[in-house]
Order: C-alpha cells, then sequence, then structure tokens
C-alpha cells in the first residue's frame, strides 16, 4: 500500500503478508528535512526497541552491516540484522532498519542468497540466453522474410484486409484495455516530484501507442502468413474460412476443441507432478509469475485475454502458416513437404469444392 500527495516528497509505503504481518514499510523524507544527528549507540538502541515491537527478540539478532549517511539537517543509521543459528539451505533471514533523525522510517524482512548462489545461478542462466540468442537470430530472419513476402502480395493485391483489420482490431482493443486496466499499477511507481496529472496523462497515452504497435504487429503477421498459407494448401480450410459457420461447425474444429481443453488438464497436472518430484529430489525450480499483481486490478481477465490471443495469433502464423508455407513453395522435398502438411490441423474438402478453395 502506498500514501503520498501529488508533487510532494514525503510519502508512506507499507508492506503486509497474507497473514497480516508488517513484512516492511518505508516513511519517505526529504533530503533536507530537519532531525535528530543520534550516535551509532542511540540509533542502534531504536532500532532494537522497534524490532522488538515485532516480537524480535535483540537475543537473536545479529549484526551484519551498520551504514551512516549524515544529512543536512540529520544523520540517516541503516542497520542490516541476520536471524541468529537459522538457515534455510545456505540462506538467511535478515532484517533492515533505517532510523531518521531519531525515529525509525524504514523497515524490511527478506531472505538472503548467498552470492556464490547468485554466480552460480547467472552462470547457469547464461546458457539460456545464449540458447535464446540464436533462436532471436532465427526469429528475426523470419520477419525479414515475411516482410518480404508481404510486400509481393500487397502489391499483387492479394492481401485480405478485411481479416487482417479483425485480428488487428481485437489485438488493439485487448492491449488497450489491458494498458488502461494496469494503470492504477503505476502509481506504485509514480514519482511525486512531478503533479499527477502528467504520470497519469503520460501513462495513457504509452498505452495507446503500445496497443497501436500491437495491433500492427497482429496485422503484419496475419497479412503475411494467411495469403501465403492459402496459396500453398488451397484443399486446406483459410484463416476467414476457418471462423466461417461452415468451417465452425465441421467435426475436427470440434474434435480439437477438445483436444485443447484436454492438453490444458494434462500439462497442469504434468506441471505439479515436475514440481512434486523435483522437490522430492532436492532440486529447486521455481515457477516465475511475471503477472504477480494481474489480480490487484479491476479487470483481471483483460490481460489474461490479451496473453492468450498474441501467442495463439503470433506464434501460429509465424511458425506454421507462414513458415511452413514457405518452406513448402521452396521445394523442400517430397518427403518433407509430406511431413509439413501432415502437421498441419486442417478438414479435407470434398471433390467438388476443391475448385473453389481458394476464393474462401
Amino acid at each position: 500500500m502506498r500514501w503520498f500527495r501529488s508533487g510532494a516528497k514525503e510519502e508512506e509505503r507499507v508492506e503486509i503478508t497474507p497473514r497480516g504481518d508488517v513484512a516492511g514499510f518505508e516513511s519517505v523524507r526529504r533530503e533536507d528535512a530537519p532531525g535528530a544527528r543520534l550516535t551509532k549507540d542511540e540509533a542502534r538502541s531504536r532500532s532494537i526497541a522497534f524490532l522488538e515491537k515485532l516480537g524480535i527478540g535483540a537475543g537473536t539478532l545479529k549484526p551484519i552491516e551498520v551504514s551512516p549517511v549524515t544529512r543536512a539537517k540529520r544523520t540517516d543509521w541503516t542497520f542490516v540484522d541476520e536471524k541468529r543459528d537459522f538457515k534455510m539451505a545456505e540462506a538467511t533471514v535478515r532484517w533492515t532498519t533505517t532510523v531518521s533523525g531519531d525515529e525509525v522510517t524504514a523497515f524490511r524482512e527478506f531472505v538472503h542468497v548467498p552470492e556464490s548462489w547468485s554466480r552460480d545461478y547467472r552462470r547457469l542462466r547464461s546458457k539460456n540466453i545464449t540458447a535464446g540468442t540464436v533462436a532471436t537470430f532465427g526469429f528475426f530472419l523470419t520477419l525479414v522474410v515475411m516482410l518480404g513476402v508481404l510486400i509481393t502480395k500487397i502489391v499483387r493485391r492479394d492481401v485480405r484486409w478485411k481479416v487482417v483489420a479483425a485480428f488487428g482490431g481485437i489485438a488493439f482493443l485487448l492491449a488497450l484495455l489491458s494498458s488502461l486496466n494496469a494503470i492504477p499499477l503505476t502509481l506504485y511507481e509514480y514519482d511525486t516530484s512531478s503533479p499527477l496529472s502528467s504520470h497519469l496523462t503520460r501513462e495513457l497515452v504509452l498505452g495507446v501507442l503500445a496497443a497501436i504497435a500491437t495491433g500492427a504487429g497482429i496485422a503484419v503477421v496475419v497479412a503475411a502468413a494467411e495469403p501465403i498459407y492459402r496459396e500453398r494448401f488451397p484443399g486446406h480450410l483459410s484463416l476467414s474460412g476457418m471462423f466461417s459457420r461452415r468451417g465452425l461447425g465441421t467435426k475436427r474444429f470440434f474434435l480439437f476443441v477438445i483436444l485443447g481443453y484436454a492438453l490444458t488438464a494434462f500439462f497442469f497436472a504434468y506441471q505439479a507432478v515436475f514440481y512434486v518430484v523435483a522437490a522430492h529430489l532436492g532440486a529447486w525450480a521455481p515457477a516465475e509469475t511475471p503477472y504477480n499483481d494481474l489480480l490487484n486490478t479491476a479487470f483481471p481477465w483483460a490481460t489474461v485475454l490479451l496473453i492468450g490471443f498474441l501467442p495463439a495469433v503470433s506464434e501460429e502464423g509465424i511458425s506454421r502458416m507462414f513458415s511452413i508455407s514457405f518452406l513448402d513453395r521452396l521445394g523442400a522435398g517430397p518427403a518433407a513437404a509430406d511431413r509439413l502438411r501432415a502437421a498441419l490441423t486442417h478438414d479435407r474438402l470434398q471433390p467438388r469444392q476443391r475448385a473453389a478453395a481458394s476464393n474462401r
């Protein structure tokens, strides 16, 4: 939680655990705010008295670090203590308290991870980053080829702009709604030295621009992938045909909807079993949640729809509709072409309908 006033430096921040305990707080003061100039021992006594009020006894504290900061009209002291005789593997629990003048203005409880573990983890991640760099280069080449194909299709007037506009418009609306929904969360990062109106205006403008970029990106993917897919596989339902009444009513569409939900349940179960087994064997594999504030919004489903729509269109459009069609046009070989075609999920058309396939 955060309390502030527009244009005022002073503010209050408090972090509360799900159990209702204080995990941290900070009372931000101006650097030139007046206060006492306590000695180290005087400031330490106030720090210990504060920790004891939270139920952290002085006997459980192991001093780790002390750092003073001399201000224009006061002296601030920061103390770092560790919980004595307590470890989680090689990690420890630590508390940081800050005494500004003669009052405690900040407190934080955290888990301290050893530097050696952090170095090992960074070394492990470096291999993943290297692999990601190689993949990014391949992705960049694919985008370059897509732009080249898109230009040729525009010149030949072979782009179905209604389909492109529909997908781009949906992406724009979902991205805009997600950005607007997240504006209240940006108040936690608002710099109170500037007017609140300026902050809100900037976030609104950036949200609109980001939504435009998202919609344009999806439009480019669909505009480049849809024509070449329709050209190389005329016997399959086109992208627009998949969402027609006839496409939605096919047996294969129904079966793959059921399969999609079944695979979702399977991967939920797989992930749960993976972490249980990994923990039992002594491995530590955290499940990162990049949208940890997702539920702290008025419409949490907005971002859910966005992060479901974008991969479904971009990944399938780039990696399947475009890449497979493009490789098939290059002549990947009969066997490879057969495997590429088999990888596509589709409905076979009746012989009398094949002649009109390209018009759909």
